[in-house]
């Protein structure tokens, strides 16, 4: 199995997180610690996380290279939680 990842361990990222309190999303900045590869029925995933173990692990679709598309990724989604309200 050859599989290529978007991004490597020590990587810095930008993912978008909810923030229970504020109700709305955020950026913010983590370093990749590990990645993990999982194939089942649906197919082969890659997952990210900035913790040993995964506790916090997120697919490539939810992080940024660049901050300024992860600011814009993240207004987008609170402008479609603001008009629904």
């Amino acid at each position: 199995m050859n599989i290529k990842t978007k991004f490597n361990v020590g990587d810095e990222v930008y993912p978008i997180r909810f923030d229970d309190t504020t109700g709305r999303y955020e950026m913010e900045r983590i370093t990749i610690a590990e990645i993990s590869v999982i194939t089942n029925k649906t197919g082969t995933h890659v997952r990210y996380s900035s913790k040993m173990w995964g506790s916090d692990s997120r697919t490539e679709s939810d992080l940024f290279v660049n901050h300024l598309d992860c600011l814009s990724a993240c207004e987008k989604k609170n402008g479609v939680i603001t008009h629904g309200r």
